[in-house]
């Protein structure tokens, strides 16, 4: 077993390990629950499963975890949301990852930011938000475009 980072934490996998060591695992899982409630949240990620969370409860009676109908509200990196609410306000963002953490002040590297962009075209396209990266003149760049739901 092992406990949460006490700080902050980019990524459901740096809550738990940190950065780096993730190369390391083929797959790692995440049960976080608050003490007064038998309703969890299973985070399971991997080389060979679709990252997700499952929101699981402890049936008392048995002792054992099950699928539950209770509904998952996703928590939203902070950074991701800032990102999220720049672009549905320019409607269209096409710039370096370097220019897009500058603007928004964000405390991430242009790779951090490429990397969490990846990570979460679910959520972005749940938001009518299209991640594209393209170059210019040699340079990367992101291309973001929000397209009204």
């Amino acid at each position: 077993m092992i406990h949460e980072k006490k700080g902050k934490a980019n990524s459901q996998i740096e809550k738990v390990i940190g950065r780096g060591l993730s190369a390391t695992a083929d797959c790692i899982l995440r049960l976080s629950r608050n003490d007064s409630t038998t309703i969890a949240t299973l985070y399971a990620a991997g080389r060979d499963i679709i990252e997700k969370n499952i929101v699981i409860e402890f049936d008392i009676e048995t002792c054992r975890w099950k699928h539950s109908s209770e509904e998952l509200i996703e928590e939203i990196d902070i950074n991701l949301s800032v990102i999220i609410n720049y672009v549905v306000s320019k409607k269209e963002v096409s710039m370096s990852a370097q220019e897009l953490a500058s603007i928004l002040k964000l405390k991430l590297n242009p790779i951090a930011i490429a990397s969490l962009l990846d990570r979460n075209k679910s959520i972005l396209d749940s938001n009518g938000i299209s991640f594209e990266r393209g170059r210019t003149n040699g340079k990367r760049k992101i291309i973001l475009k929000y397209n009204e739901l």
